[in-house]
């Protein structure tokens, strides 16, 4: 009758450290699972707030944009007027050049062109500055456009585009 009791206890002590390793996988398993759910939320939040920056820089590449292009307009009108003015000066150069061969009576009309040429002149070179910083902002402008574009660019994995 001994060889019984020592099976029944050998089957209880099986039972239990069979019972003993399930609660204890289970748990680490439990836990497993729970840091999966917190790293899964964890990423979540990330991919949220990325998205809220790449919304944001979107907002404001398209802000560059119009900025860009609003500076464009201005250049080109400013180009205009410095073309305009630079007909005019070479019109009131050639008017100058022909009355200085008029009479003593004419000089009077000949220093009052003058004067309105070297005005026009003084405007001329005062929209070729302009110009050029306006130019010099567009190039700025173009710049910053470019570097966040490169940025949104690493951002989304895309290949960056070449430098100009």
């Amino acid at each position: 009758m001994k060889p019984l009791p020592r099976l029944i206890s050998l089957a209880v002590v099986a039972i239990l450290a069979v019972l003993g390793y399930q609660l204890v996988t289970s748990s680490s398993l439990d836990r497993r699972v729970g840091d999966q759910g917190r790293r899964i939320d964890q990423v979540s939040l990330e991919s949220a707030t990325h998205s809220r920056d790449i919304a944001e820089q979107g907002r404001r590449l398209e802000s560059t944009r119009a900025a860009v292009t609003e500076q464009g307009a201005r250049i080109e009108a400013l180009e205009k007027r410095v073309a305009e003015d630079e007909a005019l000066i070479q019109k009131t150069a050639s008017e100058l050049d022909a009355l200085e061969e008029v009479s003593a009576k004419e000089r009077d009309r000949v220093s009052r062109l003058d004067a309105d040429l070297k005005a026009l002149r003084e405007a001329g070179d005062q929209r070729a500055r302009e110009l050029e910083a306006l130019r010099k902002d567009s190039r700025r402008l173009d710049q910053d456009l470019d570097r966040r574009l490169r940025e949104l660019e690493k951002r989304l994995g895309a290949p960056p585009a070449p430098e100009p």
